[in-house]
C-alpha cells in the first residue's frame, strides 16, 4: 500500500468515526427525551392545507405569462 492510499484510508475511518459520534450523541440525546430526563424545546406549528396540485403544463403557462425563467 502506498502511502496516500494509507492516509485516505486513516481520514476515511476518522470520518466515520465523527459521524459515529454524532449519530451515537444524537441518539443518546433521543432517548434521554423519550426517559423524560432532559426537556427539549418545542414549539406547535399549524399546518396549512395542502397547496394545490399543478400539472407540468400548468407551470409552463404560469412561468410564460409572468415571464419567469425556469
Amino acid at each position: 500500500m502506498e502511502l496516500k492510499q494509507i492516509a485516505k484510508a486513516i481520514k476515511k475511518v476518522s470520518n466515520m468515526s465523527k459521524l459515529f459520534k454524532g449519530l451515537k450523541k444524537g441518539l443518546e440525546e433521543a432517548l434521554a427525551f423519550s426517559e423524560r430526563k432532559v426537556t427539549l424545546k418545542s414549539e406547535l406549528i399549524e399546518i396549512p392545507e395542502p397547496l394545490n396540485k399543478y400539472k407540468a403544463i400548468d407551470i409552463k403557462r404560469i412561468r410564460e405569462k409572468n415571464h419567469y425563467s425556469q
